[in-house]
């Protein structure tokens, strides 16, 4: 349908994954990855994944977190998808199961209200994170999904660190 692959056994039957690839009616895979607004990665095999795994983790979170957020909030985009392996070993990042959002137009305060519908009302995540930096003008909100299961963990962080769990 619309040129979306069904599941993971036919990503996983392609040959290559272009950036314009539709993971879900409103994000291609570039969204996601090599085209996202800060961080930007080619998805390549890492982490013991393949890149099809983590294409399929990628297709996940745009099914499940990215679409369920647009209805909600049509301004929100997508500022690091799938990286490379960093200083967090923890991150779900290089997998291809978290992305970092942002939304055009909204104040701090306002991040902080999109955080707490989002916590609530998202039906599937493992980790929702507000997170705020001294280094950037607007925080973000992280949100990671595991297909093979979900914590809904809420958490807010400062210079990426944890300052407390639920949402400040």
């Amino acid at each position: 349908k619309d040129g979306i692959p069904a599941n993971c056994a036919q990503i996983a039957s392609m040959d290559s994954y272009p950036s314009n690839m539709k993971l879900s009616p409103n994000f291609t895979l570039g969204m996601v990855s090599s085209n996202a607004a800060v961080s930007s990665a080619t998805v390549r095999d890492q982490n013991g994944l393949s890149s099809a795994e983590i294409v399929c983790n990628l297709q996940y979170v745009c099914l499940n977190v990215l679409e369920e957020v647009k209805k909600r909030y049509p301004n929100v985009f997508v500022t690091s998808g799938f990286r490379y392996p960093g200083d967090n070993p923890k991150s779900q990042h290089p997998m291809g199961q978290a992305v970092d959002l942002q939304f055009r137009g909204a104040t701090k305060s306002q991040y902080y209200e999109i955080a707490k519908i989002l916590a609530t009302e998202l039906p599937i995540y493992d980790q929702l994170l507000l997170e705020y930096a001294v280094t950037t003008k607007s925080p973000w909100i992280h949100i990671s999904c595991n297909r093979s299961g979900n914590r809904r963990n809420v958490m807010t962080f400062f210079n990426h660190k944890k300052y407390k769990d639920g949402l400040v």
